[in-house]
């Protein structure tokens, strides 16, 4: 990544095996589901597939010297309150080992923000795992506020 250029850009096909080495980088608590030996294979291009098909979902990359360096997906949701304006969440932003304190994960998270505004979202929002503090650092320069709890069932 040397001097190269970042882009960010909406992901394409050829992308999901970069997207889905990438995301592995994100597993801090597997699921049974995901331990289970018997389980059929994941099937990545079908759920690229209904994301690509979803026009409230957006999977973006960034890209430096013609490799996927980084990952992220936002969700805007329609919504009832606040005069029915959407709202936006980020989940799995994820940046390579490699790459990592380059700026790639802000450039990406200034992406979603500003697709989130033009989209007439009311807010913009995201959970981390209490564990990863450096992203916390990232996303507090950025003006997000911790605000709450968050709650899971892994399945």
């Amino acid at each position: 990544m040397e001097g190269g250029e970042v882009v960010i850009r909406e992901a394409v096909k050829a992308d999901v095996p970069a997207i889905v080495e990438l995301m592995k980088a994100l597993t801090l608590t597997t699921s049974r589901a995901e331990s289970d030996p018997n389980a059929p294979s994941p099937d990545y291009q079908k759920s690229f597939d209904h994301i690509k098909a979803d026009p409230n979902r957006k999977l973006f990359v960034a890209v430096a010297n013609n490799q996927v360096v980084g990952a992220v997906d936002l969700l805007i949701a329609p919504n009832l309150s606040h005069h029915a304006l959407p709202w936006a969440i980020v989940e799995n932003l994820v940046v390579a080992g490699h790459s990592r304190q380059r700026g790639i994960g802000r450039k990406l998270v200034e992406h979603l923000i500003r697709v989130a505004r033009q989209s007439g979202c009311y807010k913009i929002g995201l959970s981390s795992d209490k564990r990863r503090t450096e992203a916390h650092r990232l996303y507090k320069s950025l003006g997000f506020d911790q605000y709450g709890l968050g709650f899971r069932i892994y399945f």
